[in-house]
């Protein structure tokens, strides 16, 4: 496959994983919203599609094992979590103690966000 095709792909898959972690969450956190059989299916087979791309791409420490790759998939929420909070911070950065003593965000153009890339 053509590498800017692969990048492409994997990238369009890290922009809907985010929504896909969210929406599995919401059968505990929103009790009262009920899926149908095929609803709870769908999202079953995202939620485990998304693990196993996870689990493959993975930068693991060492030797890639079966039992990093479950933990891996375990940890999927947290892991999708800190890498959107990581985008997040990279995207907006603050300057701590400002002038009035106010975390501000630090203006910038689209120029600026492509070149944090």
């Amino acid at each position: 496959m053509v590498q800017w095709l692969r990048l492409a792909l994997f990238g369009a898959f890290g922009a809907i994983l985010p929504e896909i972690v969210l929406l599995y969450s919401k059968r505990w956190t929103m009790p009262h919203l009920e899926f149908s059989e095929w609803q709870y299916a769908l999202i079953t087979a995202l939620y485990m599609g998304s693990s196993a791309v996870v689990a493959a791409i993975f930068p693991y420490r060492g030797t890639p094992t079966p039992w990093k790759a479950v933990t891996v998939g375990i940890g999927l929420p947290t892991i999708i979590s800190a890498a959107t909070g990581a985008v997040n911070r990279a995207l907006n950065p603050v300057i701590n103690g400002g002038t009035r003593g106010v975390d501000e965000p630090v203006s910038g153009t689209f120029i600026d966000l492509l070149s944090l890339f």
